[in-house]
């Protein structure tokens, strides 16, 4: 900013010289300060362009492993049909039985999560299991979205017991 008021007062003593009117002398420095400092702005621009761009490349993207290339076999238990964003609530139709306290494992559109069975609901009733074919509700930790497919991951200790 100092050196385009400098650039302006040169401008202004040279024009006054010249007995030039005030409207063409601020026309003058427009131009001046335009010239010199949007040749700086857009080179100071480009570089944190591409400072910004450097770093997005250098961070990976977060892989998540495909179902073939997990260790652990894991059980398909259901598919999310709908997602209630308010209340976090998710729809889940039932490929096979699932109960409270099971732990599951959301997974797609690139994104999984684990969490465990707290609230499972049939038709706004409170219920302890599912069964294959049941359209359960049930409150889980992050978004999730339609497709993404619910896999179970441990089986309860109540299961093991029966």
């Amino acid at each position: 900013m100092q050196y385009s008021k400098l650039m302006a007062k040169k401008i202004k003593k040279k024009s006054v010289k010249a007995s030039k009117p005030k409207k063409a002398v601020k026309k003058q420095v427009k131009k001046a300060i335009k010239k010199k400092f949007l040749k700086k702005a857009v080179k100071k621009q480009a570089k944190t362009v591409v400072k910004k761009s450097i770093k997005l490349i250098k961070k990976p993207a977060p892989v998540i492993p495909t179902i073939a290339e997990r260790k652990t076999p894991l059980n398909l238990v259901g598919e999310v049909t709908h997602f209630y964003d308010q209340i976090k609530v998710a729809v889940v139709i039932l490929k096979k039985e699932l109960r409270l306290g099971d732990t599951i494992e959301f997974l797609g559109h690139g994104k999984s999560f684990v969490q465990k069975v707290y609230s499972m609901q049939i038709e706004h009733e409170q219920v302890s299991a599912a069964k294959k074919g049941q359209v359960i509700g049930m409150k889980v930790a992050e978004p999730v979205k339609e497709k993404d497919l619910v896999y179970i991951k441990r089986i309860s200790q109540m299961r093991s017991c029966i």
